[in-house]
């Protein structure tokens, strides 16, 4: 079951081998304390149960994107009396930006975790910080990248030769974990003048209302099988990662999934990061 919050976007094309249900969540569940009333998970608790009519499950696993769905997926464990296994790609409570929020999350998220058989996570730090705040066992998740999405994969990269210096960004822009640091960049950027700064991001994004501005910045929204493409032409990706972030904790522990692309595209890599975090230190001391 995959949940789509509401108005999200979505990857249609992404195809698996087993059978998948996309489950939309409802305009209400932006509220906050509508999404903690139990009531409102009986239509996907349905559907859930539905689909164990024609597929045994035993056990559940569910990917943390947002909170409700691991409201769901607790609610469901419960029910069905199953084992339920997390993947927390992020952090949950300690990315709540005011006080009462972070306490709040915390109850529910130490209730869901220390239910879970294994939490999963996307780097050592993030399970050792789980680890020690909850005492509940954790594993690290390796991330792979779907090879058959690579169009050439013998490609031999050679020097490129265009009138500008192209920098490339890749993948969201938020206040939370990069903005700054992409603002910076792209200064940077209008300031040099053979340069040129690409961000990829979906059409209905705003560069003026993320701070972005300039002649030599262009925005262009990429299909998943052009990624790689595109990255092969430029001069350098960037990596960027907050420096003013509130959530300290996720700059610190979290590992960015367009790094795959970046390892295969061939170009050099610029990691604009606090050097506290994971991706600062793991580029330093691997020599990525």
């Amino acid at each position: 079951m995959r949940g789509q919050p509401h108005n999200a976007p979505i990857d249609m094309d992404f195809q698996v081998e087993h059978p998948q249900t996309i489950v939309k969540f409802p305009h209400f569940y932006k509220r906050d304390g509508n999404r903690l009333l139990p009531l409102l998970y009986l239509p996907f608790i349905y559907k859930a149960l539905r689909i164990r009519k024609d597929f045994r499950f035993n056990a559940i696993f569910v990917c943390w994107p947002t909170h409700w769905h691991l409201e769901f997926a607790f609610r469901l464990s419960k029910i069905l009396k199953l084992p339920l296994y997390v993947y927390m790609h992020d952090m949950w409570a300690d990315n709540r930006k005011t006080a009462i929020r972070r306490f709040l999350a915390s109850l529910f998220e130490k209730r869901i975790l220390k239910h879970a058989k294994i939490v999963y996570t996307i780097t050592d730090e993030a399970a050792t910080h789980f680890e020690r705040k909850y005492d509940v066992i954790c594993r690290k998740l390796e991330h792979s990248l779907d090879w058959n999405s690579v169009k050439n994969k013998n490609r031999i990269l050679k020097k490129i030769e265009h009138e500008n210096f192209n920098i490339v960004h890749l993948g969201g822009i938020y206040s939370m974990m990069n903005q700054d640091s992409v603002i910076r960049i792209n200064d940077a950027v209008q300031s040099m003048p053979k340069a040129h700064m690409w961000v990829h991001l979906q059409e209905s994004d705003d560069l003026s209302e993320l701070g972005l501005f300039g002649e030599r910045l262009t925005k262009k929204a990429l299909k998943k099988d052009e990624v790689i493409e595109h990255l092969e032409k430029a001069d350098i990706v960037c990596l960027p990662l907050s420096f003013d972030s509130w959530a300290k904790t996720e700059i610190n522990t979290v590992f960015p999934t367009r790094c795959l692309e970046f390892f295969i595209c061939g170009r050099p890599i610029l990691v604009h990061a606090p050097k506290e975090s994971f991706l600062a230190k793991d580029a330093r001391k691997k020599g990525w």
